[in-house]
């Protein structure tokens, strides 16, 4: 915490006060983010496809799922891309 930002320096003035924060960035990465961004970069490309057809034109392994990518959750987005890298280890 900084400091105290007075509800009076805002207009329309609001019926709190704010704060200033002092926010650090942390720069440690885990080794699955950037592939895991790059992954949906791709897979948010073919936003009109299906699951199935977006992963038939990336080149990635087929999977069976109907859905578009905006409707998975974050977890299922993760849990897919953890199932494809699974796969190309074996």
């Amino acid at each position: 915490k900084l400091f105290v930002i007075p509800k009076g320096n805002f207009r329309p003035m609001p019926s709190v006060d704010s704060m200033a924060l002092h926010l650090t960035a942390k720069n440690v990465l885990e080794e699955d983010v950037i592939p895991f961004n790059t992954f949906l970069k791709k897979l948010f490309s073919q936003r009109r496809k299906a699951l199935e057809g977006a992963m038939k034109i990336l080149g990635l392994p087929p999977i069976q799922d109907k859905r578009r990518a905006e409707a998975l959750s974050p977890t299922e987005l993760f849990d897919l891309f953890k199932q494809l890298v699974d796969r190309q280890k074996c």
